[in-house]
């Protein structure tokens, strides 16, 4: 067996010089994407790779990036503690050059699974500048409480990087 490089036919025996590629930062694009999973805990790390992912997309900075992951994990995991069965959790997030928007919603057998008075609450607010819940009457039909999580966060420290 040769242990020789093999090269197409016709080739000369050098090879061309590599040229580097340009670094550049990655540039804020607009991105937006929707999610279903499963309401069990084993989806979060599934709901923050979507988070990195998009915020990698869409050219947001290491801190913002684990933020959103954060604030996605404290929503979802409040939704899939006690989960109506056969329900699902939905996570949507939208990125443009001003804001990070998420709304995470599913169908909790818990009245207000994100209440105020929880820590998961406080962690939320402490990583967004707005968060809301809304949490519809019990429905019969799905089993539990539709409930709403949406929260938001500016990009401030990336337009200063970027200016």
């Amino acid at each position: 067996m040769s242990m020789r490089p093999h090269f197409p036919r016709g080739h000369r025996g050098t090879r061309p010089a590599a040229r580097p590629r340009p670094r550049s930062r990655p540039t804020a694009t607009p991105a937006r994407v929707e999610l279903r999973v499963a309401p069990d805990l084993s989806q979060l790390m599934t709901l923050r790779a979507l988070a990195e992912a998009t915020g990698l997309q869409a050219g947001l900075n290491t801190a913002e990036i684990v933020d959103l992951g954060l604030a996605i994990d404290e929503a979802a995991t409040a939704l899939m503690a006690d989960p109506a069965p056969g329900s699902a959790v939905r996570c949507e997030i939208a990125v443009d050059a001003r804001r990070v928007t998420v709304r995470i919603s599913g169908v909790s057998r818990a009245e207000a699974p994100l209440h105020p008075d929880h820590f998961g609450w406080h962690i939320l607010c402490s990583l967004t500048d707005r968060a809301a819940t809304d949490q519809e009457p019990f429905d019969p039909r799905r089993g539990g409480y539709p409930t709403v999580v949406d929260f938001s966060h500016p990009r401030q420290r990336l337009l200063r990087a970027v200016r």
